[in-house]
């Protein structure tokens, strides 16, 4: 195997490494897309009789 094999395998594994990831950019504008009023269940939960968010 010569270096240049070599490099062009490095250079496929990290490209296919990056197709998973997602710019900040988009995913700021998918954050910002999303429905911002959830009710704040996890607020509800530990409100919610019998709870206890922390150990006593």
């Amino acid at each position: 195997m010569t270096i240049l094999d070599t490099l062009a395998d490095h250079a496929r594994a990290r490209t296919e490494r990056n197709k998973g990831w997602v710019s900040f950019d988009k995913m700021k504008k998918q954050a910002l897309s999303m429905n911002a009023d959830t009710g704040y269940p996890f607020e509800k939960a530990l409100g919610a009789p019998g709870t206890r968010p922390f150990p006593a």
